[in-house]
């Protein structure tokens, strides 16, 4: 030990004295303060970039031994190979430690007084140095490892440095699913472990359980790479013999390392196959004829749901009321239910079984007597299933943990088909895009939205933890089970559709004065009544503009952030999360709230207003070009921005979009340096302007009221699907013949509606698509 430590502090000495070790205290403090003072969230996930400069450095220090001769001194010193060896390891590891507290006090000064947030400080010591701990020691075994296959040659240690490093830059892992494609020396710890302050909800969730396979993982991969560098080293230095305890510690080093690695692999396989199963089915029902003719209209749900949060499972009775529309009889009823539910019953409203065969996601029940026009029954389903859905697959949308019931927090989404749902709806589509490196396209899933009519809803849920459950529907009930086994929560409607089921360990507060009732983490609870008058400003604003039908409760949701967005954001998966009648509260933006103004905090504003207005638009797309709602959704915004600001805000976004030109291919809601809400692309710019010439005539604010409300009810009955540029200029006829009955001439109506006219079938004719309908494809190799 005494050996170790004297070589470990006169190879300190020599390293503090050279260039290379300050050039690197340069560069990684700089990096940590610039994404400190850009995105503080961001700052942990620099350890990623270090990464690469220890591995520089540490060959630097290999290099610089070379040149000077010391290696061979080193040599030839009167110690065991094995002490020489982890001396300098030591040396290093020291050296990069120092760095470490450092940079942590410089983190933690700045993260708990400059920026402060909500987070503790233990969560971010614990953070900070076991990505460091591990990139240190891993760094120095990798770097040890190169020098005993170049041995001598500079040029040779760089070349397979950069190339190790390159490997890792493109075999990373999936930054989405969180879990590696290849395993290690490529794919490195910091993406599967520590890499983001804990959410206040759900801690690690979903990658609690990975921290000790990482460990492992990491550990035992740098230890043999540290003892087959001790044999090679060995070898050279005194041509001894792989001995027996090498042996022995090599093989230990690698049980440790599959021990944290082949339980990776199997979680990852057990998520692929979530997938491959989805794309399965997804291929199954593209097979199939679709009935979306909405024949059928549901009447009433009645569900009693229990959530089984170990075995991960929802045990589900649905009875199911709903009338023939159509003009002829009805011989068997077309649902759709997500694959991973199993049927066990189905049953008319007397109890009696009905025959009933499933293809994929598709389920066709056979009536004991024809169903004739007008009439209604009752049919009850029976079903459970394993919840625990993912798309693994980067470009999927959404991407990620999708619906799961896990004992930390369960999500079933809106218009994921959890419960039955009328008519064969596909619940995926299958995207294909053209890769440029390649001539054959690759495939990938897209979740559809399944919706329904508004119907009247009666939902029991029971589930087996002490959480809050959550909706979007009124809460009438709320009780404790016996001896602690769960809570259980009844809820109802006369009107509701596209239902979800969240549950979380919220606190709630129910705001009697204003309806609102919000739901967020224990260490959120100062901001949470500034977040109540934040929304109930809005939305009483908004009223006024667009009275909502059969107005309730409204449930303000704070959402982990691993629901919300990739680390990359590089999706807008808030308008995919499907929590329909409910306003989406980013975690951050809790922690946001009380901080001063950074280009942060405006984005999440942005966020928390469209949360606000996806209440009458919720089909809003802020991907380039953007779609009618999203452009609705804008100028409500700006209405509301002008009525606190005055006329020229109004003015001054008005000129923004005058100069507006769309840049190609920028998705637009995923751009940190966007303006406006909605989006800035072509779609919202062109809504924009022609309410902006419906307010500027002699309708005014009015009018222009009047137009919006249209085009609101019109998205209301459309309700499957998002109004297009067809639907505006029937509502422009239809609002052209009120003002004539109102008392217009033609003359006035005519002057009144060409420019909007001529801008939507401007817009019309160009046939736009979504960019993440029609983006090139990323290369991601596996």
């Amino acid at each position: 030990m005494n050996n170790i430590m004297a070589i470990a502090l006169q190879e300190m000495r020599v390293g503090i004295k050279g260039v290379g070790y300050w050039v690197l205290v340069v560069l990684v403090n700089c990096l940590s303060l610039y994404t400190l003072y850009e995105e503080q969230f961001f700052a942990l996930r620099t350890i990623a970039v270090f990464y690469m400069f220890f591995v520089f450095w540490n060959i630097g220090m290999i290099a610089r031994d070379w040149r000077s001769g010391t290696a061979e001194i080193v040599n030839t010193l009167p110690c065991k190979d094995w002490e020489l060896l982890l001396g300098r390891a030591v040396s290093n590891f020291l050296l990069l430690g120092l760095l470490g507290m450092q940079m942590f006090l410089v983190m933690a000064t700045m993260a708990l007084f400059v920026f402060p947030t909500s987070t503790p400080f233990f969560d971010l010591l614990w953070n900070y140095w076991l990505n460091y701990f591990l990139i240190s020691i891993n760094s120095i075994c990798v770097t040890l490892f190169i020098e005993t296959i170049c041995r001598s040659s500079i040029f040779l240690t760089t070349l397979i440095t950069a190339f190790y490093l390159i490997l890792i830059s493109i075999l990373d892992g999936d930054h989405n699913t969180l879990l590696p494609y290849w395993l290690p020396p490529i794919n490195l710890a910091y993406n599967v472990a520590a890499t983001e302050v804990p959410s206040q909800l759900t801690e690690r969730f979903p990658k609690n359980g990975f921290i000790p396979m990482v460990l492992c993982q990491q550990l035992g991969l740098s230890a043999m790479l540290f003892l087959v560098s001790y044999y090679f080293y060995s070898k050279q230095r005194s041509l001894g013999k792989l001995a027996l305890s090498t042996i022995l510690l090599v093989t230990a080093a690698l049980a440790v390392f599959l021990s944290g690695s082949i339980p990776l692999v199997l979680e990852y396989k057990a998520r692929e196959q979530s997938y491959q199963e989805s794309f399965s089915n997804a291929v199954a029902d593209a097979g199939q004829v679709a009935d979306q003719s909405n024949r059928l209209q549901p009447v009433s749900y009645v569900m009693d749901i229990k959530l089984k949060t170990v075995p991960n499972t929802a045990d589900c009775d649905v009875k199911l009321v709903f009338k023939n529309t159509s003009d002829s009889q009805v011989q068997e009823i077309p649902l759709t239910l997500k694959h991973y539910y199993t049927v066990q019953h189905v049953t008319d409203g007397s109890g009696k079984e009905l025959v009933w065969e499933r293809k994929g996601d598709f389920i066709a029940v056979k009536l004991n007597a024809p169903l004739v026009a007008g009439a209604s029954m009752e049919i009850a389903l029976d079903y459970s299933g394993k919840v625990g859905e993912w798309f693994t697959d980067y470009d999927a949308q959404p991407r990620g943990l999708i619906n799961f019931v896990t004992p930390v927090m369960t999500l079933l989404r809106s218009g994921h088909a959890w419960y039955p749902v009328l008519g064969k709806k596909p619940v995926y589509n299958i995207v294909e895009y053209q890769s440029r490196w390649s001539n054959e396209p690759t495939r990938i899933l897209s979740a559809r939205n399944v919706s329904h009519p508004p119907a009247a809803f009666s939902i029991t849920v029971e589930i087996d933890r002490d959480m809050e459950v959550v909706t979007g529907l009124p809460l009438r009930e709320s009780i404790y089970l016996a001896e602690g086994t769960g809570r259980k929560f009844a809820f109802f409607s006369s009107s509701a559709q596209d239902v979800f089921l969240l549950a979380a360990p919220y606190v709630k507060i129910a705001d009697q004065s204003t309806d609102v009732t919000t739901y967020y983490a224990k260490l959120d609870e100062e901001n949470a009544n500034t977040i109540i008058t934040l929304v109930q400003d809005r939305t009483t604003f908004y009223e006024n503009l667009i009275p909502r039908a059969n107005k309730q409760d409204l449930n303000v949701v704070e959402v982990p952030q691993f629901l919300l967005d990739s680390w990359l954001e590089e999706t807008a998966e808030r308008k995919k999360l499907g929590l329909k009648n409910a306003i989406l509260v980013s975690e951050y933006f809790f922690k946001l709230l009380p901080n001063e103004d950074t280009s942060e905090k405006k984005l999440q504003m942005l966020y928390f207003e469209e949360a606000v207005l996806s209440l009458w638009w919720p089909a809003f797309n802020t991907s380039d070009p953007g779609n009618i709602s999203a452009g609705m959704l804008s100028y409500m915004y700006t209405l509301y921005k002008e009525n606190l600001l005055g006329k020229t805000y109004y003015e001054d976004v008005k000129q923004f979009w005058l100069q507006y030109k769309p840049v190609p291919n920028l998705v637009a809601g995923e751009n940190g340096d966007r303006i406006q809400a909605g989006g800035d692309n072509l779609v919202v710019k062109e809504i924009f302007l022609i309410l902006d010439d419906i307010r500027q005539s002699e309708l005014g604010d009015e009018g222009v009221k009047s137009f919006i409300q249209k085009i609101h009810a019109e998205s209301v009955s459309t309700y499957d699907r998002e109004i297009d540029w067809l639907d505006m200029l029937h509502i422009m006829d239809h609002f052209g013949q009120e003002l004539l009955q109102k008392g217009y001439s033609t003359q006035q109506v005519n002057r009144i509606m060409k420019g909007p006219r001529q801008k939507a079938e401007t817009m019309n004719s160009l046939n736009l698509s979504s960019v993440e309908e029609a983006r090139y494809f990323r290369l991601r190799v596996r």
